[in-house]
Formats: structure tokens, C-alpha cells, sequence
């Protein structure tokens, strides 16, 4: 799966989708880090910011100008490419096709990152060669949010340390080496449910790469308050168990599925159960428990909204 020989540089992708707000902070935040690696690994080239309108045509001035507003052009090559669909594997194929550098860094338009992000990747690939590089999204919760929502593990960061490898990760945090993903792209049937991330990296480690892990190279993830409701988080949790399952048993065999179907089934109450029973004495302890029961029901249960669009 190489593909020919990428130019020297780095890229940023991003696709934004009706966050203006967030978008805009993000370009703030963004350009500091550009900087901050620009000035730091001189031998990596030019810095490129590739976004992905995903709202419509009738979008594009919208975005156009909050790039304008951020001068982020001032610290970069700026291009923005309009998306036929709201499909978040169509997005992000498309920043994999119009990325001309060897090096790509995927962030999402409710996300910041701290100025030593960048780097912090790029240092953790020259020192692994790794195909992938990934680091924790720290959720930012408004105040008043239950302790156990604010306490969860979101995006399975556990007790990882750099040099770790690990299997599956959020695309929201990565940096891609392209000349080793080839011509290897995200399934637009998990554009709208989610888990198209879960099957790219799982189809990566099929093919013998590695993603790496760096702690220090961090982003922050703006959880707004319509989205720390209990009932919200239980949703979520469900839709990564079921997108889990879809991954994972794809190309199983029956014998497969009836014990991973009992693994879950065993496995829901258990938590739910613990889960409830600590909530009095632990909102760490509530939250691990609680996602465990509620993602091994959804591995049961498919729930009935989808994830995005």
C-alpha cells in the first residue's frame, strides 16, 4: 500500500462542521503550535493547514472567514475543500487525498491543543518510526457537570505512557506517517454511527503497523453542556460498544460471536451494578464501572440515534 514520494512537511487536517465558535479557537490555539514546531524541528518543512468544510456549499464563507480572522495564514498554507456529504470517513478521506506532505496530524474543530503538541508527536515518530502516533484528549466539562460524566475515560487513554503501543485510538489526536498508510482509507458505512477510526487503526495492525503513543502531546476536547446529560453519556457509551462489535466480528465466525455476545451479556449487569453502587462513595470509581456496563450493553442493544449527522 506506499504510495509515490510525499513532499517534506507537515499537515494539519481538520474537518468542521457547524461550530463556528469552536472552530475559531481551535485556529487560535492551532497557530501557536504551528509556530512552536516551525521554530523547533526546522529539518521537517513547511507547514500546511488542510480543512474540510462539512456543512454545505452555503458554509464555505463561513469558514473562509473565521481562517481570515485567526491569520493562521500568516504560520501557513491554508486550503479548505468542500465535502460532497456530512460523512466524518468521507472528511476525512478527503483530507488523506489532498494532503501533499509525508507527514499529517488529525485534529477536530472542538478540540485545543497546548503549543508543544505538534512536536510532541513529531519527535515521537522519529524516535519509533511508527506508522501512527497518538496522544490523550482531555475533556473540558462546564461546571456542574455529574462527577461520574466528568470523571469517565471518553476516549480509552487508561494509564498509557510514552512508547506505549496500542491498537485503537481517536482520530481526533494522531499524527499519520502516509508513506506507510499507503493508499489505506476510513469506511464511509461508519461515517454516521462512528467506529470508522476503530476499523482504520484495527486494518493498520493487520498489515503489521504500529501506532505509538506520546502522554505529553495533548488536547483538549470543549464538551458542551448539551452533551454531559447522564442519559447523553450512557448513548455514547453504548454507540462505542456496538461500533466495538461491529469492528471487531466483522469477518467472525459464529462460535466468535456467541462468546463475545456472552462475554457482554455478563459483563453489562456486572457493571451497571457496581457501577450504580458506587456512586455514593466514588465518582472515579462510578464512572469506570458505569462505562463498562453501559458499552457492553451496547454491545448487546444497538442504540437507536446515530452518532453523527
Amino acid at each position: 500500500m506506499n504510495t509515490p514520494e510525499k513532499q517534506p512537511g507537515l499537515t494539519v487536517g481538520v474537518i468542521t462542521h457547524d461550530r463556528s465558535t469552536l472552530f475559531g479557537n481551535l485556529l487560535v490555539h492551532l497557530k501557536i503550535a504551528m509556530n512552536h514546531f516551525q521554530a523547533a524541528d526546522l529539518e521537517s518543512g513547511q507547514c500546511t493547514l488542510l480543512v474540510v468544510n462539512n456543512s454545505g456549499l452555503q458554509s464555505r464563507p463561513i469558514v473562509q472567514q473565521i481562517v481570515d480572522d485567526s491569520s493562521i495564514n500568516d504560520v501557513c498554507e491554508v486550503v479548505i475543500v468542500d465535502s460532497p456529504e456530512n460523512n466524518i470517513s468521507i472528511g476525512r478521506n478527503l483530507i488523506l487525498e489532498n494532503t501533499q506532505t509525508r507527514w499529517l496530524v488529525f485534529v477536530d474543530d472542538d478540540e485545543f491543543p497546548k503549543p508543544e503538541w505538534i512536536s510532541a508527536l513529531y519527535a515521537q515518530q522519529q524516535v519509533s518510526g511508527s506508522a501512527v502516533v497518538a496522544g490523550p484528549i482531555e475533556p473540558v466539562y462546564p461546571q456542574g457537570t455529574s462527577a461520574w460524566v466528568a470523571l469517565l475515560d471518553l476516549h480509552n487513554k487508561g494509564s498509557l505512557k510514552t512508547g506505549d503501543k496500542v491498537r485503537h485510538v481517536a482520530t481526533g489526536n494522531c499524527l499519520l506517517d502516509l508513506q506507510q498508510i499507503g493508499s489505506q482509507r476510513f469506511d464511509p458505512e461508519f461515517g454516521l454511527s462512528g467506529g470508522s477510526d476503530s476499523l482504520f487503526f484495527d486494518q493498520l495492525a493487520e498489515r503489521g503497523l504500529h501506532v505509538v503513543w506520546r502522554e505529553d502531546a495533548i488536547v483538549h476536547e470543549t464538551i458542551p453542556a448539551s452533551r454531559t446529560s447522564s442519559r447523553y453519556m450512557i448513548f455514547r457509551c453504548m454507540t462505542q460498544g456496538q461500533n466495538f462489535k461491529r469492528v471487531v466480528l466483522r469477518e467472525a465466525e459464529l462460535s466468535q460471536r456467541l462468546v463475545f455476545n456472552l462475554k457482554a451479556l455478563v459483563q453489562a449487569p456486572v457493571g451497571l451494578v457496581l457501577g450504580v453502587l458506587a456512586l455514593p462513595v466514588s465518582g472515579g470509581m462510578a464512572a469506570y464501572w458505569l462505562k463498562k456496563g453501559f458499552t457492553n450493553l451496547g454491545k448487546l442493544i444497538r442504540p437507536s440515534k446515530r452518532l453523527y449527522g
